[in-house]
């Protein structure tokens, strides 16, 4: 959870300079984290991400990189709210 802030600032700066490889490598460590801990549409925005970096498409990969970031940040948010509330 913490890393992902700094995955996303990075992902996008990959992506906005063009840089194919770097935007598909985080994608595929963000999709890892969010599959493992269960975020199935941010780990499938990540994977469409990598897949399109894969097939040459940076532009459009960059345009999921907002996409990834608001529902990484809704994942993030609501297990920060559930430390604050833990099951008695």
């Amino acid at each position: 959870v913490e890393l992902a802030g700094g995955y996303l600032v990075e992902l996008g700066k990959a992506g906005a300079s063009g840089d194919l490889r770097e935007t598909q490598a985080l994608a595929h460590r963000l999709k890892g984290g969010l599959s493992w801990i269960g975020a199935d549409r941010a780990a499938e925005v990540a994977a469409e991400i990598e897949s399109l970096c894969r097939a040459g498409e940076i532009v459009r990969a960059t345009g999921l990189c907002d996409t990834l970031r608001i529902e990484t940040e809704c994942v993030v948010a609501a297990i920060r709210g559930a430390e604050e509330f833990p099951a008695r």
